[in-house]
Parts: structure tokens; sequence; C-alpha cells
């Protein structure tokens, strides 16, 4: 299958372009480095020259049979000004408008668009269990995934089948934890708040797992079709405090520190909701869509992260 991906050297797309290569896959990248993206390609690989602000080649998607979109501002760089928060829902929104738009323009459309999206989306959900069919939450971050997910499915107009898996807290050597590890490693990891908010985590493999099998699952035998929402995290959601407990036991460290809501709220304004608020997501749909996870326990997935393997 002919692959054009967004976001293909950052940390959830790099592992994705591996887990394809494996299988098989023809790529093309979008990138805003096209020279550095085809460095570290495979061979076949053909890189394009894209800004999310700006349209789409149309070359980059002729002949593409699916489309995934991982590209977007990082949301774990502090501070969170005003401009910031300003291109955090710009890239997300206009870079999906310009895919779906060159989707439309394709004499052959893609068969499936697989784009992120993230828990976010149901804002701050206590201890409800979210299904995907859980109405959207309030606050920034909520915002952005409804403004988001509204250009994604514009591509069910289309004819193409539409994925939006809502990530929660990726694991693995790099995206959050590559600044938790060494903190943790010196002792100095913490309950942030009340520790009671949920935290639903997936470990990166599974995160390229997921995308991987929205691509050919479009009906497989005994599995419902893989279209729609869905909430793209492990079965086990954890509270922060527990996820704590077991990052630091994973690095054979005790947790000693509590960093109250009332010192963070100040210090990271807005972006204190991504460590403060949570969310108890539901599996339940993934499962049925015939995914099985590699990393379904997080003592597991830490572990692996943690030893290095």
């Amino acid at each position: 299958m002919i692959v054009l991906i967004t976001g293909a050297t950052g940390f959830i797309g790099s592992a994705l372009t591996a887990r394809l290569r494996a299988e098989g896959h023809v790529l093309r990248i979008l990138s805003r480095n096209p020279e550095a993206a085809n460095r570290n390609a495979p061979p076949g690989t053909r890189s394009f020259a894209w800004h999310p602000g700006g349209s789409v080649p149309d070359e980059a998607m002729d002949g593409a049979e699916a489309v995934v979109h991982l590209a977007g501002e990082n949301i774990g760089q502090w501070p969170w000004t005003e401009e910031r928060k300003k291109r955090i829902l710009d890239s997300r929104v206009q870079g999906t408008r310009a895919l779906v738009e060159a989707m439309g323009r394709a004499k052959a459309k893609p068969s499936v668009f697989a784009a992120a999206s993230a828990v976010g989306y149901y804002g701050d959900g206590g201890d409800r269990i979210l299904e995907e069919t859980a109405a959207p939450g309030r606050g920034f971050l909520a915002g952005v995934c409804v403004a988001w997910e509204r250009e994604i499915f514009r591509a069910e107009a289309l004819g193409i089948r539409t994925v939006a898996v809502r990530n929660g807290l990726v694991l693995g050597r790099g995206g959050a934890l590559e600044k938790l590890l060494p903190v943790y490693r010196l002792g100095g990891g913490a309950v942030l708040g009340s520790g009671k908010q949920w935290w639903s985590w997936i470990h990166v493999e599974d995160t390229a797992g997921i995308f991987a099998h929205a691509l050919s699952a479009g009906g497989m035998s005994g599995s419902a079709p893989m279209k729609g929402a869905v909430n793209g995290t492990a079965p086990e959601p954890m509270t922060q405090r527990d996820f704590a407990r077991a990052l630091a036991k994973a690095v054979h460290r005790p947790l000693l520190f509590k960093a109250p809501a009332l010192l963070l709220r100040p210090v990271l304004g807005d972006m204190a909701a991504t460590l403060l608020e949570g969310q108890r997501t539901d599996g339940k749909r993934l499962a049925a869509m015939g995914y099985t996870f590699r990393y379904p326990r997080l003592d597991a997935a830490l572990g692996q992260i943690a030893s290095g393997g």
C-alpha cells in the first residue's frame, strides 16, 4: 500500500514508519524539512515539502492509497503563551483541512484516512468511564480536539473511511517520559495535585500498531470496521498517583514528593490542565475492531522503557 504520512519524523511517526516499513508498505512523507526526512527514510520513500498552513502538493497525494496525519504543534512546550496556543490550534485545524482538500482533488482518492486526535477531547472527566460517544468537555484542549476532529471527519463526505485516534499519554523513549525518566531516576518523582486524576496511557509501539491496524481493518472477519473516533489508550487507565508509583518502581527509586495544584497552576497556567485533569477512557471499541495490545499493563510498558529494551 502507498501510504502518505505527516509527522513521520516525530516520536509517534518514527515508530509508525518503522512498523509500516516492516510490513512492506511504500511510504511518502510530508515534511517541513524533506531533505532531513529523506536522510532517515527507508529506500523508495519520497518526501515532499509541506507546511501545515499550506496546500498539499498534488504530486504527493497522487496514487496514495492511505493517509496518516500525525503532524501538529507540540503541546508539551512551556509556557503556553497566546501565540503558542494559536499555533497548537492552527497547526491541527489548517493542516487537516489542507489534507482533506488535497484528497478531494485527487483523481483516485485514498481508501482510508487515519488521523491523530487526543483524549483531551473529553476535558476533565473525573471518575466517569469515557466511551467514544461521550460529549466533549470544556477548556482549551477540548476545544482544540473538537475543531480538529471536525476537519478530520470532513473526509467522510469524500467516501473515505476515516479514523480519529484519540491518543492518551504516549509512553516510550521520547515524548513525555523523555523528561520524566531523568527526574524519577534522581528520586524526584512526585504526585501531582490530588493524584486522583486519571491518566489514560499507551505504549508508543501500540500507538503505531493502532494506526497500522487502521490502514488494513476495513472490515476484518469477526470484528467491526475501524472507523470513527477510537480511544487510542491501553485498557488499564491509572490514577496519577498510581502511575507515579509505578514509574518510581520501574526505576527503583522511592516516590517522596507531592506537587500541590496551588503551586502548579500559577506556574504552568493553562498547561496545568494536561497534568491535573484526567480522562478515564474505555477501550472496548478498539478491542471490538480487532486490535490486540502488545502492552496492556502499565508495569510491563514502563519496565520495557526503563530498561532500554
